[in-house]
């Protein structure tokens, strides 16, 4: 399986790695990348993303929250929940259907973004423990 990275047209900044050919309930997986709140970006994680999505057959959506120092809290936290309510209310955009499930996802800072999300945010359906759920790749 091969994947294709690509930016999305929404009023976030979304990243998503799609995978080819790609079913039609896929799984809609929205990620946080790590780095203390205050450096990486959804393009640093590409490489990883891409190797889940070749190996998981899910959509993985990138989202770039806003970083601090320059960005104070709640901010990040706040387009964590922005982030997932648009693609749970745009699942056909990104690439899946109505039945698509979302999940959420993420390392370091970005696990506690992915955490705070799934319990914010109704009908999120399942939360990917990064290091542990994926080590069975």
């Amino acid at each position: 399986m091969t994947s294709k990275v690509k930016e999305m047209t929404s009023p976030y900044r979304l990243r998503m790695t799609q995978p080819k050919p790609c079913p039609p309930d896929v799984a809609i997986v929205v990620f946080f990348h790590g780095g203390g709140w205050v450096i990486c970006s959804r393009k640093t994680h590409d490489p990883a993303l891409k190797l889940l999505t070749d190996t998981v057959g899910c959509i993985f959506v990138s989202v770039e929250y806003r970083l601090a120092p320059e960005h104070k809290f709640p901010a990040a936290l706040e387009d964590a929940e922005v982030a997932v309510r648009w693609c749970m209310e745009n699942k056909e955009k990104i690439g899946g259907s109505v039945s698509s499930k979302i999940g959420v996802c993420g390392d370091s800072a970005g696990g506690h973004l992915a955490a705070s999300a799934a319990h914010d945010v109704p009908g999120v359906s399942f939360q990917v423990k990064y290091l542990t759920d994926l080590n069975v790749f």
